[in-house]
């Protein structure tokens, strides 16, 4: 058996506007304490990773490839990314630490992505905590209107939408 943490693989993402090409390489067998296991390559002029403060971004996905994924594109843009696969361990992560944005897929189990905002909404402590959805459900609009997310983006999603997010909307 295959364990996902140990699989190797390429992402490779164009950025519309400029043309240029971002590579994202997964490399398991680097040092844990060594920074994240995902590396990349930009063609991009100036661009530092580092440069930006880092941020402190909770994933709340239940698929793990995806919640990997998300975590290996933030961390390697220099924040740090805390993983949750459910509402109810999303909501333990935030007692320990108020993160500065959480991404959050609608449909899980034992507490989907609604719950999870009700109670969010219901805690003071954490008003101003920015939530970006990321759903395979397309009625954008609505499901923005329904939760007050600052964002919503479909499946499947663009990997620079998630740097892009970040950059906007992490307080």
């Amino acid at each position: 058996m295959v364990k996902a943490a140990q699989l190797s693989y390429e992402v490779q993402s164009l950025f519309p506007r400029s043309g240029l090409m971002r590579t994202w390489h997964r490399d398991p067998s680097r040092n844990p304490g060594s920074g994240p296991p995902f590396h990349t390559s930009a063609d991009r002029t100036g661009w530092d990773p580092g440069a930006l403060a880092s941020k402190d971004v909770l994933v709340v996905e239940d698929e793990s490839y995806l919640c990997e994924l998300l975590s290996d594109v933030i961390e390697s843009e220099g924040h740090t990314a805390r993983k949750a696969s459910n509402g109810l361990e999303a909501l333990e992560l935030m007692k320990e630490r108020k993160p500065q944005l959480v991404l959050l897929d609608l449909m899980m189990p034992i507490m989907d992505g609604w719950e999870f905002m009700d109670a969010v909404k219901a805690n003071p402590q954490w008003d101003g905590v920015p939530i970006v959805i990321i759903t395979a459900i397309y009625d954008v609009k609505r499901t923005q209107e329904e939760t007050g997310a600052r964002a919503v983006i479909t499946k499947p999603f663009d990997i620079d939408q998630i740097s892009e997010i970040v950059r906007m909307y992490a307080i």
